[in-house]
């Protein structure tokens, strides 16, 4: 009989430990956990090496397709009076406007006190007239050195309407079907352009072509190829020039 009571004693001990553990789970999830303050969700942490890019719309007045910017970035050209071999890009430029009479855009000229001559001048005051009143061209005069910061921050002052920047050194050419090699490039990544064949990683040339979308994102802290691979908008190489 001792045996058979002690076996009882414990299933009883048993049952009374288990009903204990159905009470307080049951008081516990109906009063105690609601009553406590929930902790704040985790932080999610962003990349911030790749802002978020989200293009800005064109002002109200803006109608249209929008407009391309062509900026030609002078440089200071010493030892020689020839300058037509050094900077092909304004003569050929020029005759590439004419031959495609359907392009729109605006052309900034960008110099500094120290490269600024007055062939620039009369080269933009005339484009205007030479492209049957299709393309006007602005000078624009910039402290040295000149950053594309700086010129994406002016055109986009003197022309709001801009939808992209197609940078191009003086010393680049320029070849006549130029306008339909840069339509075969992406229109929403920053490309480089080369001359064909030109062997390289980086771009050999500060000659790009730039959506406006890169335009307002980029502070200027790193080379616009840099910049644009963190941002991941990279459009590489194309043979344009």
């Amino acid at each position: 009989m001792g045996r058979a009571s002690h076996l009882i004693l414990v299933l009883i001990l048993v049952y009374v430990c288990f009903l204990n553990v159905i009470i307080i789970h049951f008081f516990w999830n109906k009063f105690v956990e609601p009553a406590m303050p929930r902790p704040a969700p985790p932080r999610v942490f962003r990349n911030t090496t790749r802002p978020e890019l989200r293009e800005r719309a064109p002002p109200p007045a803006c109608t249209g397709k929008g407009m391309r910017a062509l900026v030609i970035t002078t440089h200071l050209h010493t030892g020689t009076n020839d300058l037509s071999r050094q900077t092909p890009v304004f003569s050929q430029l020029r005759q590439a406007l004419r031959i495609h009479s359907d392009v729109q855009a605006n052309v900034f000229l960008v110099a500094t006190a120290e490269s600024f001559m007055g062939s620039h001048r009369a080269w933009c005051n005339t484009m205007y007239t030479q492209t049957q009143h299709r393309v006007s061209c602005k000078l624009l005069l910039m402290p040295a050195p000149v950053r594309e910061y700086t010129v994406f921050e002016q055109v986009l002052a003197a022309s709001p309407c801009t939808t992209e920047v197609v940078l191009l050194p003086d010393v680049v050419g320029v070849r006549t079907d130029f306008f339909s090699r840069l339509e075969k490039t992406h229109p929403k990544r920053v490309t480089c352009l080369v001359v064909g064949g030109e062997a390289g990683v980086h771009c050999p040339q500060r000659a790009f072509r730039v959506p406006r979308l890169f335009m307002e994102a980029y502070t200027g802290d790193a080379p616009v190829e840099t910049a644009a691979r963190g941002m991941h908008i990279w459009g590489g190489r194309a043979s344009v020039l």
